[in-house]
């Protein structure tokens, strides 16, 4: 009874809101929409547009038609993985275009209508809608209104290193209360304790559970070889909670490349391989050379900048070239801005190699957090990512790719195991899942787990997503040294 109550009492506490979460979504949507086409309105005004602006303020309740097509695509869905969500986004949006283009045609003559103006505010929504929904998800996640309170249900053949990585890198959306154990509790107090969560008896948490039902999710994690009473369980416990999920161990294989389909009237998973499809990895080649020249041609100024103060800072070379490990395993030299004093290599073995703390340090993370070798000016381009502008160069090369996993050294490979394989199917990226979600401060493992998800899971709207992020990842100066 003890544990009901507790579980009871932390569901009041969380006090979801499940028609408050996409109603603020919505409203952020609304506040996107109309804020670009006003500022799209007003520009062309500005510079010379020969139109009444009633004609276009005339039009604001076609606004709410962006609001209907996302809900359309199931963009309100609060769980929502977020490169799907941007997928849905962009969609969309564009298909609001389409729209808006073919109701003006046929509601007025065409003419009084700027194609220019729909060009740029659709332009803008594509980037402004998914950017608002990132900074609106991370803003509502301090309330408490926002979420799902959950109940997790595990089973002894839980494998603990895999729930202790799902508990650290859940949705912000989930909020995690109490983990119920269906054997002995033994088997689920490491999990519970590294979660932070409390440990309870799981068949006797739900028998005692009072009737009705409360707006939570109920996450069962099977492991490999789920209990004869997991349907019993799962039955259970839809009578108290409004979403189930079962997470079964081959669900580790992604949630990206795979889909259900049925088979026989059984819920079958369909691999997809996209890192194996041809059309797809053209496209991401073609993106990674337009976006790349795009880059480069608005940094090039930054980048004269930032060579003259690594001349003045310290004598040597301005430009960096380190041998790293490309696709299929072949070596290429990757450019960097120097960030080290040029006798980098005496102070590497008279110092850090000298130092026991330094060298656990180097040998655990290939990283130092206060590296005496790294200049003053390397300080900071390291701590913004922009040491590694140059490597745009290695892009448009064909040696790196805009995003993928973390470019490493040879002497790094065993600390990849099992995942160096999949590591050599794929390009180096100058950005990467790991990078905007927690740079230098994740472990080394961690790093690898993220790597291996993103070669896994990868689609287009992954790297969207992953793009979106970097800005606000390299203005984190904390999370980089």
């Amino acid at each position: 009874m003890e544990a009901s109550l507790f579980i009871e009492s932390a569901l009041k506490k969380a006090s979801c809101r499940p028609w408050l979460m996409p109603l603020a979504l919505s409203a952020c949507d609304l506040l996107a929409v109309a804020a670009a086409w006003a500022v799209c309105v007003l520009v062309r005004h500005v510079l010379g547009g020969v139109f009444p602006l009633s004609a276009y303020f005339s039009l604001w309740p076609l606004v709410g038609l962006y609001l209907a097509i996302y809900a359309t695509l199931g963009g309100y869905r609060v769980l929502l993985h977020p490169p799907r969500e941007m997928k849905i986004c962009v969609l969309g949006t564009s298909l609001a275009a389409l729209i808006f283009a073919a109701l003006t045609f046929w509601l007025r003559n065409p003419l009084e209508y700027s194609r220019s103006i729909l060009l740029g505010a659709t332009l803008l929504l594509l980037i402004l809608v998914p950017a608002v929904r990132l900074a609106a998800r991370s803003f509502f996640a301090r309330f408490s209104w926002w979420g799902y309170g959950a109940v997790f249900y595990g089973f002894d053949a839980l494998d603990p290193g895999k729930a202790a990585a799902m508990f650290a890198r859940l949705n912000p959306v989930i909020r995690p209360l109490a983990l119920l154990s269906h054997h002995s509790r033994e088997g689920l107090e490491d999990i519970g304790e590294t979660a932070g969560l409390p440990v309870f008896d799981g068949p006797r948490t739900l028998a005692s559970m009072p009737p009705g039902r409360v707006n939570a999710l109920f996450v069962v994690l099977a492991g490999s070889d789920p209990a004869p009473e997991t349907a019993r369980v799962i039955e259970t416990a839809s009578a108290h909670f409004t979403k189930t999920i079962i997470l079964h161990d081959a669900m580790y294989l992604g949630n990206h490349w795979g889909r259900t389909v049925d088979v026989g009237h059984l819920l079958g998973l369909e691999i997809v391989q996209r890192l194996l499809d041809p059309k797809r990895m053209l496209l991401k080649k073609s993106t990674d050379v337009l976006l790349s020249l795009l880059l480069l041609v608005v940094a090039l100024p930054f980048m004269g900048l930032i060579a003259l103060c690594v001349r003045l800072d310290s004598p040597g070379p301005v430009i960096y070239r380190h041998n790293r490990v490309g696709r299929d395993g072949r070596m290429f030299k990757m450019l960097k801005f120097r960030t080290m004093r040029c006798d980098s290599e005496e102070i590497f073995r008279e110092i850090i190699m000298a130092d026991e703390d330094l060298r656990r340090d180097w040998e655990a993370d290939y990283k130092l957090c206060h590296d005496p070798r790294v200049t003053r000016v390397g300080r900071f381009l390291r701590r913004t990512s922009l040491d590694e502008l140059p490597q745009l160069l290695n892009v448009l090369a064909g040696e790196m790719s805009l995003i993928g996993p973390r470019p490493i050294v040879p002497a790094e490979a065993e600390k990849y195991g099992e995942v160096y394989e999949m590591y050599l199917r794929v390009r180096p990226g100058m950005t990467g899942l790991w990078q905007v979600s927690g740079r230098s401060v994740l472990g080394y493992a961690e790093r690898v787990d993220l790597d291996a998800y993103y070669i896994k899971n990868w689609s287009f709207w992954l790297d969207l997503y992953i793009l979106l992020k970097t800005p606000a990842a390299m203005c984190n100066l904390r999370a980089a040294y």
